[in-house]
Formats: structure tokens, sequence, C-alpha cells
């Protein structure tokens, strides 16, 4: 039996063959070699075949699911594959900046050991050419080690955005794929805070990922079908690792978040599902009621009109810009300059 590669590059697909390319193309070209690279296939209806099958590289391990399992387990599927010693995630449309990424985490893992590692995020722009912003808000690298606060994990994940797939640098572990939940919201939660607990974490604020952002809709707030809000799995699963006496007020505070978020709901949505949301949101946070900011939020959402709605929202992707403030924009402009006149993005 052959030793396992150091890294199972995973990669959940649906219907992005010209990114996917993109993707497998750039990563190919990492300085450090020992590595898988997964695809799973959520049963695409574009030339996502053709893609994969025009690589000859035989550490490519393509796979294909009969009919479409969704996104969640979809990515719980490309885990079950995984025979690195750490897991890197990828999605098809991502891009990891640097070629040397691979080696460089590498070098981080033999020294610090830490079980978990999040690349920085930066945002390729929703209208127009070029990249928009840094997603996580710090660019110093933390370290949290293991068996640290609850709390100061669940931190950890908020402020360096692990709800994101991409960039996510997880050692491997028996039965990894089972710990999946049933969430539109982060449904690895429980894969990262048990590793973090156990090995300790890494925030890597300058090794980047250039991730593309798609227009979401309802569903990404709300699972009709099922009637619950997008995060009650994920918010349930947080507060089980939480101690009894910080859990309603970590609830209240998480659902608050949905007050300003109001307007985003109808313009994707309309008033019905506006009102099946808020509906669904009282009664899981019945504190909400009571709350006056909530009602100002519904109310104004309510009366402006879908139109203005989706002009603020255009304005506010066009002007939200923060790239220029990392300190090393320059050495980001140039890589990603590289990226457009190669491959075409």
């Amino acid at each position: 039996m052959t030793n396992p590669p150091f890294f199972s590059i995973v990669i959940p697909t649906y219907n992005r063959a010209k990114f996917l390319k993109t993707t497998l193309l750039i990563i190919l070209k990492q300085t450090f070699q020992d590595f898988e690279l997964i695809i799973s296939n959520n049963c695409s209806t574009d030339e996502t075949v053709e893609v994969v099958q025009s690589f000859k590289d035989k550490r490519i391990r393509y796979f294909e699911n009969k009919k479409n399992i969704g996104a969640e387990m979809n990515m719980k599927k490309v885990l079950t594959y995984a025979r690195g010693k750490y897991l890197f995630t990828v999605g098809d449309d991502d891009f990891i900046l640097y070629k040397d990424t691979f080696d460089e985490i590498k070098k981080i893992i033999d020294d610090k050991k830490v079980g978990f590692i999040r690349l920085n995020l930066i945002e390729r722009k929703f209208i127009g050419e070029g990249i928009r912003r840094s997603i996580v808000k710090v660019n110093d690298d933390i370290l949290l080690k293991k068996n640290a606060d609850p709390q100061k994990i669940i931190d950890f994940f908020a402020i360096t955005a692990a709800s994101h797939w991409a960039g996510l640098v997880i050692k491997n572990q028996k039965n990894m794929a089972n710990k999946i939940i049933e969430s539109v919201e982060t449904p690895w939660i429980k894969i990262l805070f048990e590793t973090t607990q156990k090995y300790g974490a890494l925030f890597l604020g300058k090794n980047y990922m250039i991730i593309t952002w798609s227009q979401g809709g309802i569903l990404n707030h709300y699972e009709l079908k099922k009637n619950r809000l997008m995060g009650e799995n994920y918010l349930n699963t947080v507060i089980s690792y939480l101690p009894k006496s910080e859990r309603k007020n970590f609830k209240l505070q998480y659902y608050k978040k949905f007050i300003i978020l109001q307007p985003v709901i109808k313009l994707y949505g309309g008033i019905t599902q506006l009102v099946i949301f808020d509906r669904r949101l009282l009664f899981v946070e019945k504190r909400l009621r009571y709350n006056i900011l909530f009602w100002i939020s519904l109310s104004v959402a309510l009366i402006v009109p879908r139109s203005l709605w989706k002009f603020v929202r255009i304005v506010q992707h066009r002007t939200n810009d923060t790239i220029r403030e990392l300190p090393d924009f320059d050495k980001i402009q140039k890589r990603y300059i590289y990226f457009q006149k190669t491959y075409g993005l």
C-alpha cells in the first residue's frame, strides 16, 4: 500500500465547469506536490466531466453522484474519499492565490502541530472585474491553543469567517464526514470545533484564497420545505458546546443579526417569504417580539419596493471596496492580474 498524500484537496462541484478548470490548473501548479485532488460532481449538466477528463494527472480522483444530493451532502461525500493527512477545502470557483501556499502550510503544520488552519479570503467583484474586498477583517495571524474556552473557539470561527468552505485546512480523522450536520450554515461546524479543541487552530492573515461570491436567494436564509431558518441546526450544535449559563444570551445575539437583514430577505424572496421567515424567527426567539429595532427594520423592508432595494444592493457592492486597505495589496493585485491574463477571469 502506498503512503497517503499529505493533502487531500477536496472539491465538491456542480455546474461550474469553466471556473473548475481554472481552479484545477492553479492547484496543479503548486510547488508542493504531495497531494491528491478529489472532485465530487453533484450530477452537473454542463461540461464538468469533459473538463476533468482533459487533465491526465493521476492524482486527480473523480467521483460523480447518480443524482443531485444537495450541496451539504455532496460536501460530506467528498470528505469520505479523502486519504490525505490533512484536508484542504476548495470551492469549484475558488482560486489559491500563491503557488507556494501548500509549501507554507506544510511547514506551519510541522512546526505548530495545529489541527485546523484557516486561510484568509478575498472576494472577487460581484459586479465588474477584479477583486473587491477582504472577507476577514484582520490581517495578522491568530493562534488558538488546544483546549481553549468554547466561547473563544466560536469567536475565532466568527472572526475568521469559518462559515466559508474555501480555505479550510483540517487534520484528517476517522469518520470525519459523519460529523457533517444537516444545515445550510456551516455544516462542518462540529468538525472544526472538535478538531480545534483537540489540536488548536491558526488563522493565516497573509495566505489568501480568491472566492467567487454567488448571488444567493431566500434559501440562504430560510429552508421552506423544512420550515426552519438556515442556522437553526448550526445554532443548536454550537449551543451544545457552551456552558448552560451562556446559552440563552448566545441564542439571542445570534438571532439579532437577522434584524438588519430584513430588506435583503425581501429582495431575494419577496414579501411572502419575508413574512414566513419572520414568523419562524419570532417563534424560535420570542424575545425579538419586544425588540423595537426588529419592527422598524421590518416596516422599512415592507414599505420600500424591491426595485429600490435592488439598486441599494448594487450600489453597496460597487462601493464596498476595501481591498486597498490590505498592507500587501500590491502583491495581491499583481498576482490576480496574472490570473486574469492567464485564465481570463
